[in-house]
């Protein structure tokens, strides 16, 4: 008679797993936004990476990567941000996006441009896409200041020690970068001039 209970418990156990296991499935390939969200709700933020991710390969809406690109922030994910941050702060909606953030909410320490340009270009150097940040640092920066995608590149290889970073940094500049990027104090000449330095006598 135990048997027989325990053995129909069992049974209605795996049925109620398999019927849940089902509905995941159901509702991920419907609507991974809608599974992207409950990760989100349940501090699962690797899953909700996922999620969010399928969700923007399924319309490439600016939109979409926006909030993909936060969510592997909020994840610590270097490997989606150097996959998608660069195609995010490129894009042509790129700029309007970060000028209405910054007006709907309270201006930190640093502008939503240079925060989201910021996760692309450390990305890339994280997963050793060392030519595409360089690439990337100075696409984006106009003016050399404190908060500026360079100003990020340079910061890296000075606290890496990043021989090959830092050489093509100096190279890039040294190849007509110099010429576009606004250096009202001289402070990009002299971070340049500071790298080339170090490059030569102590970095490995």
């Amino acid at each position: 008679m135990r048997k027989t209970a325990l053995k129909a418990a069992v049974i209605s156990l795996i049925s109620l797993i398999a019927a849940l296991s089902l509905t995941i499935a159901a509702i991920s390939l419907v609507s991974p936004k809608t599974m992207a969200s409950l990760c989100d709700s349940a501090g699962l933020k690797t899953a909700a990476v996922y999620y969010y991710r399928a969700d923007y390969e399924r319309s490439s809406d600016f939109n979409k990567l926006a909030v993909l690109i936060d969510a592997a922030d909020y994840a610590d994910d270097d490997k989606t941000l150097a996959a998608y941050g660069e195609k995010f702060v490129l894009s042509d909606e790129f700029r309007f996006f970060c000028e209405r953030k910054d007006e709907s909410s309270a201006v930190g320490k640093i502008s939503s441009y240079d925060y989201y340009c910021y996760l692309a270009v450390t990305a890339l150097y994280n997963t050793g896409k060392y030519d595409k940040s360089v690439s990337l640092a100075y696409l984006k920066t106009e003016s050399y200041t404190e908060k500026c995608p360079l100003k990020v590149a340079v910061m890296i290889a000075k606290a890496n020690g990043n021989r090959q970073y830092a050489k093509a940094i100096t190279e890039t500049y040294e190849n007509g970068e110099k010429d576009r990027i606004q250096d009202v104090d001289g402070s990009l000449k002299n971070d340049i001039e500071e790298l080339k330095a170090k490059n030569i006598e102590k970095m490995v």
